[in-house]
């Protein structure tokens, strides 16, 4: 079992003498990735290198013959914010698990609760996580109190941070064929129903907001995929189309880069420079390290952030295929190219990705 606290996977491991705490080093960006099984791992150079792997069991298999059903379970990783120099992650579903905050990449700050809540919403210096109520902390993660100003009717999925107006946090919840959408205008401390139809997805794909534009994309559902997009910070929505290649299925990841909205499916990308309207598709490609020509292909991309410089950092993976065959992947060319990085450990699946500035960086950084 890995400690938060123990020595990191560098890969390659540094051996500190006993007592003697590491050195920290200075300023920089981080991007943090959480996952399944309480996982962790950090890159301090723009996703080229991901190190400080952590899991509660790296030897456990998710799901597999004899192995933890790992979406209910205390170390289930929900989701991960940045906020103020300060990176904040939940964990546990179905069952309680913690709260675990970090603002170097090496110390982790572990804090139990009783309950589960979605990944925390930064925005406007609170953070906002939902149960069936808000719960709120505007000390970066440290303490959480509940807001009993709405109690939902369905479960929680995500919540949602966007700079309309004077900043809105919105909740997507769904039950079965059952989905609501509620917002807020002043912080989290009231919330009012949006005009959410049943036309828009209650699987909740990938979600972003540019030029005044929310978009969230929906996983298929009753053979169809069921995207959504709000002109209005989130009070109402109306179905949106990205039309898909042939043979192309759509994967969920979506993001909004470079003044772009960018989908990405199995095989294609897809770009829409009016804000949703219309959609451009361009094939994927790959190029692995042990090849030096790229191919086109599937690049099975389950989430996706952005780094610094434009660059897409993302991680490819599949149900059922994690561990040997999960890859950390980037992209300088807004998605279409992806190249493997240079080192990483595939392990547990990633749920969660969010970058951001530190005080220091941890140790083995190549920055």
């Amino acid at each position: 079992m890995a400690s938060c606290f123990g020595p990191p996977d560098l890969g390659g491991r540094l051996n500190f003498r006993k007592n003697e705490p590491p050195v920290l080093s200075g300023p920089g960006n981080l991007l943090v990735a959480i996952g399944k099984m309480g996982r962790s791992t950090v890159s301090c150079d723009n996703g080229l290198n991901w190190i400080q792997n952590q899991s509660l069991d790296d030897d456990a298999r998710c799901w597999l013959p004899g192995g933890p059903e790992c979406d209910h379970h205390p170390g289930s990783g929900v989701g991960v914010a940045y906020d103020r120099g300060t990176f904040v992650a939940t964990y546990g579903w179905g069952y309680p698990g913690p709260v675990k905050t970090t603002s170097d990449g090496f110390y982790w700050k572990e804090i139990q609760r009783s309950y589960t809540t979605t990944g925390p919403a930064a925005g406007l210096e609170r953070l906002v996580a939902f149960t069936f109520s808000p719960f709120v902390s505007d000390d970066r993660g440290q303490t959480w109190s509940e807001n009993p100003s709405v109690y939902l009717n369905y479960n929680p999925r995500r919540v949602v941070f966007i700079p309309y107006g004077g900043g809105v946090f919105i909740v997507f919840t769904s039950s079965g064929a059952n989905r609501e959408v509620w917002r807020s205008t002043n912080s989290g401390e009231t919330w009012t129903q949006a005009t959410y139809p049943a036309t828009c997805s209650g699987s909740f794909g990938g979600f972003d907001y540019g030029n005044g534009v929310a978009i969230m994309t929906g996983n298929l559902e009753n053979g169809s995929y069921r995207h959504c997009r709000s002109l209005d910070g989130g009070q109402t929505w109306q179905p949106l189309v990205i039309p898909l290649a042939s043979g192309d299925y759509f994967e969920g990841p979506f993001i909004f880069s470079n003044q772009k909205f960018i989908a990405f499916g199995h095989s294609y990308k897809y770009v829409s420079l009016d804000d949703g309207l219309t959609w451009a598709s361009t094939a994927l490609v790959t190029i692995h390290p042990s090849s030096s020509q790229p191919s086109h292909g599937p690049v099975s991309i389950s989430l996706v952030a952005s780094g610094s410089g434009g660059r897409l950092v993302a991680v490819s993976q599949t149900w059922g295929h994690y561990y040997a065959e999960q890859r950390f992947i980037y992209s300088d060319d807004e998605g279409t190219t992806w190249q493997d990085s240079q080192s990483y450990l595939g392990s547990h699946p990633i749920t969660g990705m969010a970058y951001g500035a530190v005080e220091h960086t941890p140790p083995g950084c190549r920055n």
